[in-house]
């Protein structure tokens, strides 16, 4: 693997965004979610704000993303006491 590879972002505000990547943190894979910054040079820079996954994690990180989009969506029903979706066992 790359010691980095860009999977997109997304702007939170100017001079502020959310990139995905995947990269390395002391030798092991990682995906890697964080808020980048503007730097005073204009170059942009990671913030201490983010995650950072391990590889055997992803999986069910996309299970709970396809949870929520659908919940968002409204495509899953409430339960009757209005709580959402069950978590996960």
């Amino acid at each position: 693997m790359p010691t980095e590879y860009h999977l997109g972002e997304w702007r939170i505000r100017q001079g502020l965004r959310v990139r995905v990547r995947l990269s390395e943190h002391q030798g092991k894979p990682r995906l890697d979610i964080r808020q980048w910054y503007m730097g005073d040079e204009g170059e942009w820079c990671p913030s201490r704000r983010g995650i950072s996954i391990m590889p055997e994690h992803v999986g069910e990180l996309a299970q709970m993303l396809v949870r929520a989009e659908a919940l968002l969506a409204g495509k899953v029903p409430q339960r009757r006491n209005g709580a959402g979706i069950p978590a996960a066992d």
